[in-house]
């Protein structure tokens, strides 16, 4: 994965959707080949990481602003972000090197609110269309007279506490195929326990 492909996606992505303005609008969940991008990113070396996202920065605009959405957006793993025994940031710290290297400012390292407002509402919007899609499904098992199987909670307790502030489209995926095993009761407790552990992060 290097910086050069992510900037060849999201101009792709741009001239699909019409414009950056649109991208940003809609969020940089919607970049082509996004959940790949992440992947890829958090199989590489620190220093490759590094690499990579210094040159998006450096290459300003929206690449830019890709690089800190996944840097503040949760989608890079905490190996990336290592802290010693005080926690103070390490060597292998991407905000560290980041801010060392190019002069940031706190606020140049946090991508801004209305692209955090975007990530929020793409989640809320799926959620809803899962929700009705199930809301659909359940009155079609309760006019066959058929029942839902029960949701195992211990087997997916996990599953919900990654479904937090760092909600990709994988996790997305897994709801919606998962959520239709729910009955109505497991549904309302899987979306309280769902808002809770929201909460608490």
């Amino acid at each position: 994965m290097t910086s050069n492909y992510i900037v060849i996606k999201i101009d792709q992505t741009c001239d699909v959707l019409g414009g950056y303005d649109l991208l940003k609008q809609k969020g940089f969940y919607h970049v082509i080949d996004y959940v790949n991008i992440v992947k890829k990113i958090n199989e590489l070396s620190f220093d490759n990481v590094l690499n990579v996202l210094r040159n998006l920065i450096l290459d300003g605009n929206i690449y830019k602003e890709f690089a800190l959405h996944l840097i503040d957006g949760g989608m890079l793993h905490d190996k990336f972000f290592e802290l010693d025994e005080y926690f103070n940031p390490t060597k292998n710290n991407l905000n560290q090197q980041l801010k060392s290297e190019l002069n940031l400012e706190y606020d140049d390292m946090s991508y801004s609110s209305e692209l955090k407002n975007n990530a929020e509402d793409f989640v809320k919007e799926e959620m809803d269309i899962i929700k009705k899609d199930y809301q659909k499904l359940y009155e079609s098992t309760i006019k066959n007279n058929t029942s839902s199987t029960s949701i195992n909670k211990s087997l997916y307790l996990n599953k919900i506490k990654e479904i937090t502030s760092n909600t990709t489209e994988e996790h997305l995926d897994w709801i919606s195929k998962n959520i239709i095993e729910m009955t109505d009761a497991d549904y309302g407790t899987f979306m309280v326990t769902l808002s809770k552990v929201r909460e608490s992060n």
